[in-house]
C-alpha cells in the first residue's frame, strides 16, 4: 500500500470541493509505481487551483476485486487473463 494515500486523498478531495469541481461520478484511479508510492487520478468537472492536474485518455478495460490488498499479485495475473480472454492486449495495468 503506498504511503500517506488516505491522507493524499483527504487533502485532495478538499481542493476540489473548495474549487466546487466534484465531478458526477467520483471516479478514481492509481497509478502505483511502486511498492511506496502511486499517482492518483480523481475526476474533477473543472480545473482546481492548487492541484496538479492531468488528462488521461485511451481504452480502458475494468474489472473490479474485493478482498485484502495482499490479494494484489493474483489480480494482476487474473486481470491480464480476463484482458486476453476479451481479445485484447493489455498495456499497462
Amino acid at each position: 500500500m503506498p504511503l500517506n494515500m488516505g491522507g493524499k486523498i483527504v487533502k485532495n478531495m478538499e481542493l476540489i470541493e473548495k474549487a466546487n469541481a466534484k465531478a458526477p461520478h467520483q471516479l478514481m484511479l492509481t497509478d502505483e509505481k511502486s511498492l511506496w508510492g502511486a499517482d492518483i487520478y480523481i475526476d474533477v468537472s473543472k480545473e482546481v487551483p492548487g492541484a496538479q492536474m492531468a488528462t488521461i485518455s485511451g481504452a480502458f478495460l475494468t474489472k473490479v476485486f474485493e478482498g485484502p490488498y495482499q490479494n494484489a499479485g493474483k489480480w494482476a495475473i487474473e486481470m491480464k487473463e480476463y484482458v486476453e480472454g476479451e481479445g485484447k492486449k493489455m498495456k499497462k495495468l
